[in-house]
């Protein structure tokens, strides 16, 4: 799917939801979510236009943070606010060489990365599925996300940032268990050909507690990036594995 077919149908769902009059919050409920954990990054792939991945198997673990806002209630219209801040810090090995606007990575030379992906994103979704032991939600989120990627060696440097604005398509579901316990899963989505998009991806298992406060507790999948499709360009490309807590008031 085009970036502009993606934005077209996220204008359609808009539209949809003002027609049928689902903007009334007047009942809505205020939720705040705090997430804490560990983010391991297995992959983190950065080539030069027709050349090998210079950071092939290079790797990081580092804490993870993140804090959501919503406006709820059941069976309705949900709004949400999610603010992520992503840094990481690479030392390894240059595995293959990196020729990138005038910057020549050696292989074989020690190496150090600085990684930022760092995102604000909005959110609306649906309850397609009412009543209470089921809920798949259907919508739409716009992610702002700043990038910034600053390589070094012994033999060059460079030090790249981007800022970018995307629709994604925004997922939920729950099953609950019992009175108790449920089981839960999110996702942002941006399918794109080329081994390009986002997908941030959360699932786990649901306690609630007393007063509507919850506590979660599972896994969240980062991937995504792009590969260059021109000379003196380079692409990227992520996967971030984390082991996440949540904490719902």
């Amino acid at each position: 799917m085009s970036k502009a077919a993606f934005f077209f149908a996220c204008l359609l769902f808009c539209r949809h939801v003002a027609a049928a009059g689902l903007l009334d919050l007047s009942e809505h409920k205020w939720a705040f979510v705090g997430e804490a954990g560990a983010l391991f990054a297995p992959r983190m792939d950065i080539h030069g236009y027709i050349q090998s991945n210079t950071t092939a198997g290079w790797s990081t673990t580092s804490p993870t943070l993140r804090a959501e806002a919503w406006l709820t209630r059941p069976d309705a219209l949900n709004l949400g606010i999610t603010a992520q801040p992503i840094l990481l810090n690479f030392r390894d090995t240059i595995a293959n060489p990196l020729t990138y606007r005038g910057h020549s990575f050696v292989a074989g030379e020690p190496g150090k990365l600085r990684y930022n992906f760092s995102s604000l994103r909005l959110t609306a979704n649906y309850d397609l599925w009412p009543g209470e032991a089921t809920e798949l939600r259907l919508g739409t989120s716009i992610i702002a996300r700043y990038a910034g990627v600053e390589l070094s060696s012994p033999s060059a440097r460079f030090n790249r940032t981007n800022f970018l604005v995307v629709p994604l398509l925004n997922i939920e579901f729950s099953q609950r268990l019992d009175n108790s316990f449920s089981l839960v899963a999110r996702a942002d989505l941006f399918p794109a050909a080329r081994n390009a998009g986002l997908y941030d991806i959360f699932a786990g298992v649901r306690y609630r507690l007393e007063g509507g406060q919850a506590i979660e507790f599972g896994s969240r999948t980062y991937f995504g990036g792009y590969l260059p499709d021109r000379a003196n360009d380079f692409g990227n490309r992520i996967v971030f594995q984390g082991v996440v807590g949540r904490l719902v008031l």
